[in-house]
């Protein structure tokens, strides 16, 4: 009940693409969900965090259904809240790293919508060349901040 706006906003915005975190539970979101990533909306893309090599990492969530892509997101450099540089991990810093790709392919294709640009974020997925069967739906995007 506590997702019930955000899904109802999702739902009345499905021109709009909502990228959120599988979070930090270390659990198979498939079977013991958690909100707003396991919702069930086409215009939601579930990001969980790796390693550089395609491994999922330690404590992050995953889920072959409600989890879309496994991207870096341990050991990411960001400021913290003193402004000085440290580094951080967990599927919440995987997160902006897809917003970032989408906000590329946006400003190169200004008519996209969600539908295209989701598409257009997990053709880029490539499977993990570590877990069989896979954690996530679409596979592993290696470095989702650098253009092609």
């Amino acid at each position: 009940a506590d997702w019930a706006v955000f899904e109802a906003a999702a739902r009345a915005r499905a021109h709009l693409l909502f990228i959120v975190s599988a979070g930090n539970n270390g659990r198979d979101i498939d079977t013991a969900p958690v909100y707003p990533a396991a919702l069930p909306l086409d215009n939601l893309l579930v990001v969980t965090s790796a390693d550089g090599d395609g491994r999922l990492a330690a404590g992050s969530n995953w889920g072959a259904r409600h989890v879309d892509l496994m991207v870096p997101g341990e050991e990411q450099p960001v400021m913290n809240f003193r402004g000085a540089p440290t580094v951080s991990s967990g599927s919440s810093f995987a997160v902006p790293r897809v917003a970032a790709l989408a906000a590329r392919l946006l400003e190169a294709h200004p008519g996209w919508r969600a539908p295209e640009l989701k598409r257009a974020i997990v053709a880029r997925a490539r499977p993990s060349p570590y877990h069989r069967p896979p954690v996530v739906r679409h596979g592993w995007i290696a470095e989702p901040d650098r253009d092609e």
